[in-house]
């Protein structure tokens, strides 16, 4: 399933639904300014994965030039992606 800015927005008004019920946070905006801040945020750290994905394809796209034939790209992109994701701070 594809991540896109409708799903974003449906969880950010859950996100935000769950804290006010629990009393987790404290609200100086309305609902939907708070909901469109959290969805901004989703939105940021998805743009940064997708930013990371194209990153771990362009190396990988040079190992296999460079190592034809001689690796599996399947296993490599999740290792590559992880340790990239952990060197630059992105959770993933």
């Amino acid at each position: 399933m594809r991540w896109t800015s409708g799903l974003s927005h449906y969880l950010a008004k859950l996100i935000f639904e769950e804290w006010n019920k629990n009393n987790l946070v404290t609200w100086q905006a309305g609902e939907e300014e708070a909901a469109s801040h959290i969805h901004h945020i989703l939105s940021e750290d998805l743009n940064k994965e997708k930013e990371l994905e194209k990153e771990v394809d362009q190396m990988l796209d040079q190992l296999e030039k460079t190592h034809a034939g001689q690796f599996e790209r399947y296993k490599m992109y999740p290792l590559l992606k992880k340790k990239m994701a952990k060197e630059k701070g992105i959770i993933i």
